[in-house]
């Protein structure tokens, strides 16, 4: 019954995906315009320079031009994710492949200071772009996630006392770094490899989720011992394996039918979704119980 329940109720939630996806692209729409809008003007500059310094009669070497940025692209030092991120939006990687690039289209004797000059102007209006984008992309994000959440919250007609929702928040604080700190403790004293670290992960994630629904609950009459029990931090578990698993089809479909990076974007408002009902189905399991009993 929990299992089903929870699957259930993300398949119900899936109805706000496609405002969520809205929300979204609305962001990244918005930030790609301003992209585009801050360098344009100075890309344009750099290919009539680049233009005019290619002999008469030879057509640009656009070939060239991609294959010197892709290189230099896969140079960066992938191993170590976010410092290959810090350098791939910092200007002096920008400026450093471009002007690779364009010398190897034009050549080094025809790299003019005035050529020199407008790469730096364009490196300095993508790295105002990038800002742009994110700050937009950013938005997008926010937004599809707040909506998610607070349509899930209106579905399951989650409602918490004030006084409870306080004690709730300062036990969760308490209880998720407890749970993070006990779970590095474990896993440094018995490496259980990745697969058996997620699955404790997702049982304690629920074995906390079911204690906070119960602190959460407005039937005071409503025992501890019936409500959490191993049983039903298993099953609430195993209710969140299924889940992610429809999660994983719906994203190998979504990339099927797109490309990868498309369908990892089209793929988080599904997750923002997918996070909100794994928080609350214990809730929601904890209301339906009140409510079998009263009948």
């Amino acid at each position: 019954m929990i299992v089903k329940k929870c699957i259930l109720n993300f398949l119900k939630s899936l109805r706000h995906y496609l405002p969520a996806v809205a929300l979204l692209t609305i962001g990244l729409l918005i930030g790609i315009a301003g992209f585009i809008n801050v360098a344009r003007h100075d890309v344009n500059t750099l290919l009539d320079l680049v233009d005019s310094s290619v002999a008469e009669g030879t057509s640009l070497n656009v070939s060239a031009f991609k294959t010197t940025v892709v290189d230099e692209f896969k140079n960066l030092p992938w191993n170590n994710f976010w410092e290959a991120i810090n350098q791939l939006f910092s200007r002096a990687f920008l400026e450093n492949t471009i002007s690779k690039a364009v010398i190897h289209v034009i050549g080094e004797d025809k790299y003019t200071t005035a050529v020199s000059n407008s790469v730096g102007n364009v490196a300095e209006s993508i790295t105002k772009g990038f800002v742009t984008l994110f700050v937009w992309g950013s938005i997008g994000i926010l937004a599809s996630y707040i909506y998610s959440k607070i349509m899930v919250k209106q579905d399951l007609k989650m409602k918490v006392p004030f006084k409870k929702t306080i004690v709730v928040v300062i036990v969760s604080y308490v209880l998720n770094i407890t749970l993070v700190a006990l779970a590095t403790w474990l896993i440094g004293l018995f490496p259980i490899g990745t697969l058996l670290t997620l699955l404790f992960m997702v049982f304690m994630n629920q074995a906390l989720a079911l204690f906070k629904a119960y602190l959460s609950r407005t039937q005071d009459s409503l025992k501890f011992k019936k409500i959490f029990t191993f049983k039903n931090i298993s099953l609430l578990t195993l209710g969140t394996i299924c889940m992610l698993i429809i999660l994983i089809i719906m994203l190998v479909i979504l990339i099927g039918i797109s490309n990868q990076v498309v369908g990892l974007i089209l793929a988080l408002p599904l997750y923002f979704i997918l996070s909100a009902v794994i928080g609350l189905n214990a809730y929601s399991y904890v209301k339906d119980y009140y409510s079998d009993l009263r009948k």
